[in-house]
């Protein structure tokens, strides 16, 4: 086989694997939602607020009022109409059907978020890259992933990142505009989409003006849901920023996105996220300062610029954002921050690579290290998140100790025989009482 020959082949995958994308980001999604945790199965446990809050509503009232009702004063679609598609299963299999409801949306977040930085940077590797941060990052699988009720964390870095997205070239697909507007129905962080969408209206992006229509709608109906219902926040501490910033530094900085595993050490992904930018900066003035001076290249640049510190920019502030919402400090409420600082290092490096274009024959000297920096950012970067998160992947997660859902099923549901009205199936070791699922025997009776 002759070189062409070969070279073509080559095109001919890097093709057909760029088209399958999102397929592949959603069987990483679904994979590594199911089988990171350690301990009891993760099919086999029920997140906290999953039990008593989202399945015994679904289990005990209609889905409009359901999906209506507030949750710690905000609209919760998707954890609403999750758990409505959950307790369509049988009730001695709830653990499971939550965890593969759970895993089939993440799955389709995950593909679209892949698509989008695909289109966008040319490289279905930042793509995969950007898709995979939902759940390989460590807070997804000690908290977020595998639920629920914490879907809107994964929906509101799905949407950053889109938006992002859409504001460096994506064409916005009706399956964007979806999970925007599911977002914001599901997110006290709704303002913030609108935000972005105004950005996109002031650069003059298509369909601009759709897009901030809608999510004005989603941050209305959040701020009435918000003026008209109570809100108890889960914490009672006081906002301390210095104490805000300690955290910070320990979870998304020093930890990073891998955890306790110090090889390859998190810090590793906000360093990165530095350097892309400073390579960036340095290219778009040495760009300008030449006598040939390529416009597109240079607006590349900018752009991988723009994107890397705007994502990474505001995933740092939800983080002090949550904190003050919520009066606690919880290592989940780092998990936008080191998401989107994964997403905005591989988006960002992509966009810087794609601006350095061919080698320039007249580079030399620090122009031409600077050139090989953008050309490696983005293989250097994956290497690292390849690593890292093949290290932490299996982990101990809050729900590794149990309890096993379908066990507890097995000893209440005789209850239902004996004359009980309904059973209680313990879901956490610590508050037995509180953290629980309560099925009707009607349904428990129904079942097969």
């Amino acid at each position: 086989m002759d070189l062409t020959a070969l070279e073509a082949r080559i095109h001919r995958v890097d093709r057909a694997v760029a088209r399958a994308t999102p397929l592949f980001a959603f069987a990483i999604a679904v994979l590594a939602t199911v089988f990171r945790q350690r301990g009891v199965p993760k099919v086999q446990t029920v997140w906290a607020e999953d039990g008593p809050t989202f399945t015994a509503c679904a289990y005990a009232q209609s889905f409009l009022s359901c999906v209506a009702e507030p949750y710690r004063g905000w609209i919760q679609l998707v954890p609403r109409v999750g758990a409505q598609i959950a307790v369509l299963a049988p009730p001695s299999v709830i653990s499971v059907s939550l965890t593969l409801v759970a895993a089939t949306l993440t799955g389709l977040v995950a593909a679209i978020v892949a698509s989008a930085v695909r289109d966008a940077s040319g490289s279905w590797v930042a793509g995969l890259g950007a898709a995979a941060s939902l759940v390989l990052v460590w807070q997804a699988a000690r908290e977020i992933s595998g639920n629920v009720t914490n879907l809107p964390w994964m929906l509101l870095v799905a949407s950053i990142v889109v938006q992002f997205a859409w504001l460096a070239g994506h064409r916005l697909s009706v399956f964007d505009y979806g999970l925007i507007v599911a977002t914001g129905l599901s997110s006290p962080f709704a303002p913030l989409l609108v935000v972005l969408a105004v950005g996109g209206l002031l650069l003059r992006r298509e369909d601009a003006v759709a897009l901030v229509a809608l999510t004005a709608f989603s941050a209305a109906v959040q701020a009435f849901v918000a003026l008209t219902s109570p809100r108890i926040p889960p914490g009672q501490l006081p906002f301390d920023l210095g104490q805000a910033t300690q955290v910070f530094i320990q979870f998304v900085v020093r930890d990073g996105p891998f955890g306790m595993i110090r090889v390859p050490p998190g810090w590793l992904v906000t360093a990165g996220v530095a350097a892309v930018c400073a390579i960036a900066i340095a290219r778009y003035l040495i760009g300008r300062a030449r006598a040939d001076d390529d416009a597109d290249r240079n607006a590349e640049v900018l752009s991988a610029f723009l994107v890397t510190i705007g994502i990474a920019a505001i995933g740092s502030a939800t983080f002090f954002v949550t904190i003050y919402l919520q009066r606690a400090y919880n290592p989940r409420y780092t998990y936008i921050a080191s998401a989107l600082l994964v997403c905005a290092l591989v988006f960002g490096a992509a966009l810087l690579g794609r601006g350095a274009g061919a080698r320039p024959a007249s580079a030399r000297g620090f122009g031409l290290l600077l050139w090989w920096a953008a050309r490696l950012a983005l293989p250097i970067a994956v290497v690292v998140l390849a690593v890292g998160f093949a290290r932490s992947f299996r982990i101990e997660t809050r729900s590794s100790n149990g309890p096993d859902v379908p066990a507890e099923y097995v000893i209440a549901a005789p209850s239902c025989s004996a004359g009980a009205a309904s059973i209680r199936l313990p879901i956490s070791p610590i508050n037995a009482d509180a953290w629980a699922i309560e099925i009707p025997c009607d349904r428990v009776v129904a079942s097969p």
